[in-house]
């Protein structure tokens, strides 16, 4: 049962199309005006949140360093409750600048991500983006998925699936 009513959930789809706008365009001031004074930013791949308007403010200065040409577009809401909203986004840019300590490649990227949106009635007040790392260096040259995958292969870091009789996916759909 969906507690939101139709007009608060019409509001927070605009503060998050608007979000991403200013996202997309480097909005810095925009962007900060639509989150609340106790802002939070949480990144998988960051080891803390970044807490308050200017640590937000610090994460997004990062990331449009890293690329310059940064765009995001929500691809679909995936479920929204009585005070968040959680979206399937793609992100894409070129890496001309530094991205987590790995120096710029000039290559492209292009992930999607999964952002969990926070609110307090239509403000937002929180953002948990969710995204594969290792895809992006990929993409942008950084690293070498096979070559890290058959090393750690070699090392015995990863195990080979097999298949028991009997214990596959398709023969518990047959049983």
């Amino acid at each position: 049962m969906n507690t939101v009513d139709a007009s608060l959930k019409n509001a927070r789809r605009k503060v998050i199309r608007e979000h991403i706008r200013q996202e997309s365009t480097q909005d810095l001031k925009g962007l900060l005006a639509g989150m609340t004074g106790d802002c939070v930013c949480a990144v998988n791949i960051s080891p803390k949140p970044f807490v308050g308007p200017k640590a937000v403010a610090d994460r997004y200065l990062q990331q449009w360093r890293g690329f310059p040409d940064f765009k995001v577009r929500v691809r679909r809401i995936i479920a929204e409750g009585t005070n968040y909203v959680v979206t399937e986004n793609e992100w894409r840019g070129t890496h001309r600048g530094p991205f987590f300590g790995f120096a710029p490649t000039g290559r492209r990227a292009r992930v999607r991500a999964c952002v969990l949106w926070e609110f307090r009635g239509s403000r937002l007040r929180a953002e948990t983006v969710y995204f594969d790392l290792a895809t992006v260096l990929s993409q942008v040259g950084a690293i070498d998925l096979k070559k890290l995958a058959a090393a750690s292969y070699g090392r015995g870091h990863i195990l080979p699936l097999r298949s028991r009789r009997g214990s596959s996916p398709s023969s518990r759909r047959r049983a």
